[in-house]
């Protein structure tokens, strides 16, 4: 990472420091998912990084081909860990992507009913109400049953839009507390306040059994290719007494984490939410037991660049009577990644399907739930499981935990 206070290295500087530190030895390429699922050199972490360098030494001409190489990366990142040579990989890959979006050829990446649906996610009244009317009206039964949707090659992005009315929260949310043990800054990205108000609503209830007073963000904030000026914005966005802030969505947390690390002046410390609670006093809280199975999905995320799957479990301990399962190739990405569902619909429901399968194959009895820490692996992993028969719910674990606290009307 470099150092704001020095002249900042161009983009193709960035990529050539990067790409010279490989040694083409190829242990990358069996940990790389789509390369498993293609078995294409260029659909590889070496391929791409030959790519990336012939781009920026102006080798080659931005073709088609390495186009859809580059832009078929998960950054998933499980690459970096494989390595022995410590190429940075999302760094290279984050300074590709930008000079191609400076190209002529950067619209070939997104079809223009993702950037719509996208731009619609970002601003949640207005995607709240567009997708209710889809979903309420009739509209998408009629174009699922006339197979309009698949004709126009629509059907794997339409499985991914809600099934029920979505909901939307403004921001500068403030739970007050009379006397608080904490005060902490909640993070929840600009897609889960369209996608998945649940999550917030259930780490607010937690928090409020443990007497922790919970602020949100005062604007919009994304967490997506944070610059200096971005990074003030962030810290500015809560009040100048939050040192902490936690975060629900953890491919967010991912993105802020090591930006926020190396940013000269920040003085907030970014956790996982699940990481957060892990560590917290929960003996005066009491939780109802779970019969069921649960599945445990670990976000690339949450395993590669912040290394904090573990946790989760340790979570879901407090649960009495839950049975707790790994979820089957946890190591392998499940196609989610941010909106790459949306942008290479086709790779993520393969590696998606692949999932699904190994869950039914290698588990011993179906999960009756599935949890993950990651907005968009919840939203890809709930359309790759309506084709099996028996329902299984996708939540975020802090959800689960809030629907099995014990309040005070119920008995100890």
């Amino acid at each position: 990472m470099y150092n704001p206070g020095m002249p900042q290295p161009t983009l193709n500087e960035i990529i050539l420091e990067q790409a010279n530190k490989c040694v083409l030895c190829g242990l990358c390429l069996t940990a790389c998912p789509t390369f498993n699922e293609s078995r294409r050199e260029a659909q590889s972490p070496r391929g791409r990084i030959s790519f990336a360098k012939a781009l920026a030494e102006n080798t080659l001409p931005a073709s088609k081909q390495l186009l859809t190489s580059l832009a078929g990366c998960l950054l998933c990142r499980a690459c970096e860990r494989a390595c022995p040579s410590d190429v940075g990989f999302r760094e290279m890959m984050l300074a590709t992507r930008s000079i191609i979006k400076k190209s002529s050829h950067s619209r070939t990446e997104l079809s223009a009913i993702v950037r719509v649906i996208l731009y619609l996610a970002r601003n949640p009244k207005t995607y709240s109400l567009l997708v209710t009317i889809y979903t309420k009206s009739g509209l998408r039964w009629c174009l699922q049953k006339t197979r309009v949707l698949r004709l126009l090659q629509l059907d794997d992005i339409d499985a991914l839009l809600p099934t029920g009315q979505p909901s939307f929260e403004q921001q500068g949310y403030i739970s007050k507390l009379p006397k608080p043990s904490l005060r902490l800054g909640l993070f929840t990205g600009c897609l889960s306040k369209s996608l998945d108000n649940q999550t917030s609503h259930s780490i607010k209830q937690i928090f409020n059994a443990l007497n922790i007073e919970l602020v949100t963000a005062n604007r919009p904030l994304c967490c997506g290719g944070l610059s200096d000026s971005t990074i003030n914005e962030f810290q500015a966005a809560f009040p100048a007494d939050i040192k902490t802030v936690v975060s629900c969505v953890s491919g967010c947390t991912a993105e802020l984490y090591e930006d926020l690390a190396h940013h000269k002046g920040n003085d907030i410390n970014l956790l996982d939410v699940s990481t957060f609670l892990s560590q917290q006093n929960f003996q005066g809280l009491k939780f109802k037991p779970y019969e069921g199975v649960i599945a445990v999905h670990e976000p690339c995320s949450l395993r590669y660049p912040l290394a904090a799957e573990k946790f989760v479990y340790d979570l879901l301990k407090l649960i009495p009577a839950a049975k707790i399962k790994p979820m089957p190739e946890n190591e392998q990405c499940c196609g989610g990644a941010g909106d790459y569902m949306f942008r290479q619909p086709v790779m993520a429901k393969k590696l998606r399907d692949n999932k699904v399968r190994a869950m039914v194959k290698k588990l011993p009895a179906l999960p009756d739930i599935i949890v993950t820490s990651n907005l968009g692996c919840a939203t890809n992993l709930q359309a790759g499981l309506q084709g099996l028969n028996e329902h299984i719910e996708v939540v975020h674990p802090v959800t689960l935990l809030a629907r099995q606290l014990k309040t005070g009307g119920e008995k100890q």
